[in-house]
């Protein structure tokens, strides 16, 4: 009787991450891990007992994957603008595995449902000297909001022409993200400027 195989949980993990890297989140099925291990199914399925639980740990293991190349990708920028860089610079190099995570729906940057991955890119922009004395939720509120305009930003970066790419981007972010710092730096002072806007809005209607 030939001995069981069997393969650790990072093994399996890793094998999965590369499909998941390469196809996106539909390509990631227990029968192309088990190729990419040599081996048939079992051995995945003593160690992961559906592909919903390998998908969970999968995807956490990418994001993490993916702040860490954010904030690496940010280098020496001020810190709010190195993060929108950082992640149009992910998305140029990690298409399949951006896909995966932020085009099907794995993972959201809701000002209130920044999970522990997202903290660390909070933690990161906090640095920032421009949100100095901004407020807790106001700094949560901007990561936000420039990671809505920095994926609509990325949607356009293939249709621009490669030698004023760069250029566009970096000017693009900077002038937007300035505007939403200067907006919150206002808004800390007159807590109830939007209801006023409102208010002028309906007038005019």
């Amino acid at each position: 009787m030939p001995p069981k195989v069997s393969f650790t949980r990072k093994k399996i993990l890793e094998a999965a991450f590369c499909i998941l890297r390469q196809e996106g989140r539909e390509g990631v099925t227990i029968r192309k891990i088990a190729a990419g291990l040599g081996a048939s199914t079992q051995p995945v399925y003593r160690v992961f007992s559906s592909r919903e639980q390998l998908m969970s740990e999968l995807i956490s293991q990418a994001e993490d994957f993916a702040v860490d190349a954010i904030i690496r990708f940010a280098g020496e920028e001020e810190p709010f603008l190195g993060i929108g860089l950082g992640y149009l610079r992910f998305a140029d190099e990690f298409p399949g595995l951006f896909r995966a995570l932020y085009l099907e729906g794995c993972t959201s940057l809701a000002p209130d449902n920044l999970v522990p991955d997202k903290l660390r890119m909070l933690n990161h922009i906090r640095k920032d000297p421009h949100l100095q004395g901004l407020a807790e939720d106001q700094i949560r509120t901007l990561l936000s909001r420039m990671w809505i305009f920095t994926h609509g930003l990325n949607s356009l970066a293939k249709s621009l022409p490669e030698e004023k790419r760069t250029i566009f981007l970096r000017q693009q972010l900077h002038e937007t993200g300035g505007a939403l710092i200067a907006f919150e730096h206002m808004r800390k002072n007159n807590p109830h400027i939007l209801e006023h806007i409102n208010i002028k809005e309906e007038t005019e209607q």
